[in-house]
């Protein structure tokens, strides 16, 4: 599924989870404890997630992998595009 909110990323339910989480208004050293666990889990079930999707549907979700970024809407690591030099 391509599209709503998996055109801005991968993984919506975890993007929302992840804001509702860390945009409480209160912190503790108990919830920040609680948050950061909950944050790894997050994570690490999306990087498993992501290893079963790519078994499953193979190039065409490698495809859709590039194009859209896993957690946060515009954020990239690398270069996915790259423009031609122009020479001026």
């Amino acid at each position: 599924m391509t599209r709503g909110l998996y055109r801005l990323v991968r993984h919506p339910l975890y993007t929302f989870s992840l804001v509702f989480i860390w945009l409480t208004p209160v912190m503790s050293q108990n919830s920040l404890a609680l948050y950061t666990g909950a944050t790894l889990y997050l994570l690490i079930g999306a990087y498993f997630e992501e290893r079963k999707l790519l078994r499953d549907f193979g190039e065409a979700y490698a495809e859709y992998k590039r194009k859209t970024p896993m957690l946060i809407p515009g954020l990239t690591f690398g270069k996915k595009y790259t423009r031609p030099l122009s020479k001026s």
